[in-house]
């Protein structure tokens, strides 16, 4: 039989990591319903005046960003935390960036 035990991560760690689970999950909450209202807003830009506002379409990015990193997170696809906690990352470059 192999000595490879299972080791079991310190609770302390567990339990900090569950503290900025529950709250990335709060602000996931939050950062979609601003997400949202970007749709809006842009489909209303759009409908209204014929074409999109490029400061939107920034926006737009930067929380998509912004939710992907804190899905990774809450996933455990990875240990880097988002914004305030981690590094402020700028958004892949879209079609009009």
């Amino acid at each position: 039989m192999s000595d490879d035990t299972f080791e079991r991560p310190p609770i302390a760690g567990v339990g900090r990591r569950l503290v900025f689970m529950v709250f990335f999950m709060v602000v996931l909450g939050m950062v979609r319903f601003a997400f949202w209202a970007i749709v809006a807003f842009q489909f209303l830009s759009h409908l209204f005046t014929g074409g999109v506002n490029p400061k939107a379409v920034n926006a737009g990015a930067n929380l998509a960003n912004y939710i992907y990193r804190i899905m990774l997170f809450l996933t455990y696809d990875t240990e880097a935390m988002p914004f305030p906690f981690g590094e402020r990352t700028e958004p892949p470059a879209g079609r009009n960036g």
